[in-house]
């Protein structure tokens, strides 16, 4: 019976939930989650070309796969992988590439705020780029939208092209290693 009351209070509150986080998202991800319970698995691309000379985190298009969730516990499952290359005057530019799953940064990464994976140098090469999160079991709507991240040094701009998103949301196993 309990778990008839939560199904309807959950069914009550997602219209009026499921607004407020399209608004969060940029315009170009509005798309609605593709599911709030069981597994997941949502794969995006975009080959056209990308380009940013900004030393803040900027979300490449075709770059975020939004979901919510109740329940757990899980494991997503995120793989990224693209073409770059990371132009500087100087020849001495850094191009940074992070995921976010559910506003957090996936770990490992390079120091306090720091990258995934980086691009050096002018010559076009291909990354790819694995995050697997374990994710606790939790009784209410949680947010475990899914956001590549990209910045470069300043004065350099980072080009990216043949973008390929690939997020997996499922129940856990032994082998992912989640304690």
């Amino acid at each position: 019976m309990r778990s008839i009351r939560r199904i309807g209070a959950l069914t009550a509150t997602l219209p009026m939930v499921l607004p407020a986080v399209a608004m969060l998202a940029p315009a170009a991800h509005a798309d609605p989650p593709i599911s709030y319970v069981g597994s997941k698995a949502s794969s995006q691309s975009s080959s056209s070309p990308w380009a940013t000379t900004s030393t803040r985190w900027q979300t490449p298009p075709s770059a975020v796969s939004p979901d919510l969730v109740v329940g757990g516990p899980s494991v997503v499952v995120v793989a990224f992988e693209a073409e770059g290359r990371c132009v500087a005057p100087s020849g001495g530019g850094a191009c940074e590439v992070a995921v976010e799953v559910g506003g957090q940064r996936t770990r490992p990464h390079v120091g306090d705020g720091g990258p995934d994976t980086i691009w050096r140098g002018s010559d076009w090469g291909a990354r790819r780029l694995s995050r697997t999160v374990c994710v606790p079991y939790q009784d209410s709507l949680r947010d475990l939208t899914v956001k590549v991240l990209a910045r470069s040094s300043p004065g350099a701009r980072f080009e990216l092209r043949n973008r390929r998103l690939k997020v997996e949301r499922r129940a856990q196993v032994k082998e992912d290693g989640c304690s």
